[in-house]
């Protein structure tokens, strides 16, 4: 894990991040996702969705207790991206067939060499439990702050040598 998740999420300057979502179903989820990645292309949007949707129904990314990892290639984008949305609860057809409270989501251009290698970093963040007390929350509490879940992957980050560069300056700027 030599990639940070946070410099990814940051690539814009601001996170890509989502929080207290009522999206009471996967395609709904999925559509958040679309707007995520796509704000300025509504064909290229649309288009995203529907390779969402193909590569569901493939699997699920639902991987259970409370997570999904929606994740596609796609070839109208020019680099990876990371969005991460956190729900009310949504019915997203998890192996488990519980709700999904967060979503990790990731969009590669057809020739991006490190999709796996992100797809594996968000997998690893997940089992090493960082996000847990943040997703039991998401259960009850509507109040969670991006810079809370930026926080949690950063800790764990810097836990496995990883440090992000991306998250001070933002920090400074939610702090003020």
């Amino acid at each position: 894990m030599s990639i940070s998740l946070i410099d990814y999420l940051m690539e814009d300057g601001s996170p890509r991040v989502l929080t207290n979502q009522d999206l009471p179903d996967q395609r709904k989820l999925l559509e958040k996702f679309g707007d995520l990645f796509m704000l300025d292309n509504e064909k290229n949007r649309e288009e995203f969705i529907k390779q969402m949707i193909k590569r569901e129904n493939l699997g699920s990314t639902g991987i259970g207790k409370g997570y999904a990892i929606p994740h596609v290639r796609f070839h109208n984008i020019d680099n990876t991206k990371i969005g991460i949305i956190i729900t009310n609860g949504t019915d997203y057809n998890a192996v488990d067939r519980r709700l999904i409270y967060i979503a990790m989501g990731i969009v590669s251009p057809d020739s991006g060499r490190d999709y796996i290698t992100i797809l594996g970093n968000i997998s690893n963040v997940i089992k090493g439990g960082c996000l847990d007390e943040i997703m039991e929350r998401a259960k009850v509490d509507k109040t969670i702050r991006p810079i809370e879940l930026l926080e949690a992957i950063s800790t764990y980050e810097k836990s496995k040598g990883i440090y992000p560069t991306k998250i001070e300056p933002l920090k400074k700027r939610w702090d003020t």
